[in-house]
């Protein structure tokens, strides 16, 4: 590739490649996973600008000049993108020397063809479900991977082009995309990754591992407007910046995290390059900066929707979670069992982290799901409340899918697990779950009531969701989360409020492939506990009692009268009597 790949620069001169330092990250992780027999399939969420389209191209048009019947594939979003990175490869066999450029057999616009049976081609994703029919290759490159959702249904578009991909070990798949929030593709599949539920390898490159991103004091001064103006120009890092800069340094690398953890110690040239980029490129607005240049991967997958709970809320809920201590499922002894097996505890299962402790009292908000693989799944959390310092942490979590009357018995030994818990069970669409609470005769379930009259008597088991009590539980859940009332230590909760937005007619509500159970779940716990519920309760304070006795009060009366109708004579009201009767 050094030797005889031929590039365009930003400047419009034509020079010999050179891997930079991105290039080179990505060089080594092929080499990482050919080594070691891993297979080659990158997810790669990027800053802008890095060169890693260039890279794939010429790392894919390099095997086809070197290899027999090396084929590849370039996927991206809209065709003048796959135009102009297609024309890499064709500039690449072009400006090749006469001693090793290969017979070409076909050149066209999307799609190059060589006599050693190596073939690349060009296509948009709007290809949909014929995309790679027919078609066997060692090489994919997506492009812009996490737009793919605004053309098609890029589950679609990937179902039919993953099968065309060769089954050997020299394989290689890269995704490369600068994040579009959280769409149900490209994040979602990087959010599985992470969790090690698929094969994907996550590589994360933020902004500051581009060595070129960074500008002197002096080029500063030349650039910026406030400087050729006259004005003062300060050097001194603000809050914000400073927070970054401790937020990148402070990066803990886990087991699993080791390409998209790059911690270091950002210097001035490059925070004086990021204000410019600030200023210049994004409008003046931070927001714009992460999502096209992100420096953590937490921050290149912030929602660009309005959330109802927020981005700083989030993620400081997210700081709060931890793993459980136990896993598993209530046994019909009304005991934890954690001796299950893995497999079946990916379907649903019940995490714990606190056992139950005496004096404290427990309540249970549970969303209901149909129990199908492809609908929404159950959720439940199990809260603990602390009346005295007005607060509720969470200590058991159960989620997935099941049948409405197994969750309801799972839900029966829960609660008599935590000290007889409060258990209020969405009734929307599905009745059974509540219904076999009360056929159990569980001694404490919650009961529907009117949102809006406190005071109603009720009318059947269970809670009903409706535009009353959805925003009731909704602002409940928002305000303890907000002012530190609620301690979340799932994942699954922050997880869920980050594809929390607004819908097609305003309402909050989850992504579409998204789910909102455990939001659910958790106002309906958050409404139990009663700490912020504050319908039906008086505006004004009592006022402190009078007098005790009969006599005190009628000497109050008679004071209070005489003093009346002295005012009323001073005003000329005449001697009006006044009886006390």
């Amino acid at each position: 590739m050094e030797g005889f790949y031929k590039i365009v620069t930003k400047a419009g001169g034509l020079v010999t490649f050179r891997h930079n330092a991105i290039q080179e990250i990505l060089l080594q992780i092929v080499a990482y996973c050919w080594l070691f027999l891993i297979p080659c399939w990158i997810l790669e969420p990027k800053s802008r600008q890095l060169g890693s389209s260039t890279w794939w191209q010429g790392f894919f048009a390099t095997r086809m000049v070197l290899e027999q019947n090396f084929r590849c594939m370039l996927v991206a979003h809209e065709e003048q993108s796959a135009t102009e990175i297609f024309q890499m490869t064709l500039l690449f066999e072009e400006n090749l020397p006469d001693e090793l450029k290969p017979p070409v057999k076909h050149r066209s616009k999307g799609e190059l063809s060589l006599e050693n049976g190596g073939k690349a081609s060009v296509r948009t994703i709007g290809t949909g479900g014929g995309l790679g029919r027919g078609y066997t290759m060692k090489g994919f490159h997506g492009s812009e991977t996490a737009f793919w959702r605004n053309r098609v249904d890029p589950w679609e578009s990937w179902s039919a082009a993953s099968q065309a991909i060769a089954d050997v070990d020299d394989a290689v798949v890269g995704f490369e995309s600068s994040p579009n929030g959280r769409d149900v593709f490209f994040h979602f599949l990087c959010d599985q990754a992470l969790k090690r539920k698929n094969n994907w390898l996550p590589v994360f490159l933020p902004w500051y591992l581009n060595p070129t991103y960074s500008v002197s004091k002096e080029d500063y001064l030349l650039k910026c407007r406030d400087a050729r103006l006259g004005g003062e120009v300060s050097f001194e890092l603000t809050s914000e910046e400073r927070s970054l800069v401790e937020e990148i340094k402070a990066q803990k690398v886990l087991p699993g995290e080791e390409w998209i953890r790059w911690p270091r110690e950002l210097t001035l040239e490059q925070i004086l390059w990021r204000r410019l980029t600030v200023v210049n490129k994004c409008k003046d607005d931070l927001e714009i900066f992460d999502r096209e240049y992100p420096s953590t991967w937490e921050r290149a997958f912030k929602a660009k929707e309005n959330l109802f709970f927020g981005d700083k809320l989030i993620e400081r809920l997210w700081g709060t979670c931890k793993e459980p201590g136990r896993i598993g499922r209530m046994d019909e002894d009304g005991d934890f069992d954690d001796e299950i097996d893995e497999r079946e505890l990916r379907k649903w299962s019940i995490k714990l982290w606190e056992p139950p402790k005496d004096g404290y009292e427990y309540v249970i908000g549970a969303d209901v799901g149909e129990g199908l693989k492809d609908g929404d799944p159950s959720a439940a959390y199990v809260l603990r409340v602390d009346k005295k310092k007005q607060r509720a942490r969470v200590v058991a979590a159960l989620h997935g899918w099941l049948d409405p009357d197994l969750y309801a018995y799972q839900l029966y030994w829960l609660g008599l697990y935590y000290n007889t818990a409060k258990i209020g069970v969405e009734v929307n669409k599905i009745y059974i779950t509540a219904r076999v609470l009360v056929r159990l005769k569980y001694p404490s379930v919650y009961w529907h009531k009117d949102a809006s009259n406190p005071r109603s008597k009720s009318r059947r088991p269970g809670w009903r969701t409706d535009d009353k009590t959805r925003l009731l539980a909704l602002g409940i859940l928002k305000r303890m989360a907000r002012d530190g009332e609620l301690e979340v230590l799932d994942s699954g909760l922050p997880y869920e409020m980050g594809d929390f937005v607004p819908g097609p007619k305003g309402k909050h509500e989850a992504r579409r492939g998204k789910h909102d159970d455990r939001i659910i779940a958790a106002g309906i716990a958050c409404f139990l506990t009663g700490l912020r519920d504050t319908r039906g309760a008086r505006k004004k304070p009592r006022k402190p009692p009078g007098p005790s006795s009969s006599k005190e009060r009628g000497y109050e009366i008679y004071k209070a009268e005489m003093e009346r109708l002295k005012r009323m004579q001073r005003r000329g009201g005449g001697s009006t009597f006044y009886s006390m009767s």
